[in-house]
């Protein structure tokens, strides 16, 4: 237990440092900023799309799906499973 409290009090020190390294370079940092923001909107957006045209997948809805049908989320939907029902909803 020691060790974890050690490693947390370390993270706190260490992240105002990477945060002032981050922002040394004002464009840089408003730009990596800004394709974070428009990263997670264009997932969301893509999630949406297709819960327009499928409302219920694999017993799913719009509200339950958003990180686990967008690349790289970890939600509580497999893709794979995800995958197999857009593709026998659309055969």
């Amino acid at each position: 237990m020691g060790q974890v409290r050690r490693y947390s009090r370390l993270y706190w020190l260490f992240l105002p440092q990477r945060l002032k390294i981050l922002m040394e370079y004002r464009a840089n940092f408003l730009i990596g900023a800004a394709s974070t923001v428009s990263e997670q909107a264009a997932g969301l957006l893509m999630v949406w799309v297709v819960m327009r045209q499928i409302p219920n997948l694999a017993g799913w809805s719009f509200y339950e799906t958003p990180s686990g049908l967008r690349p790289g989320g970890a939600g509580k939907v497999h893709q794979s499973h995800v995958c197999r029902q857009l593709v026998d909803h659309w055969a």
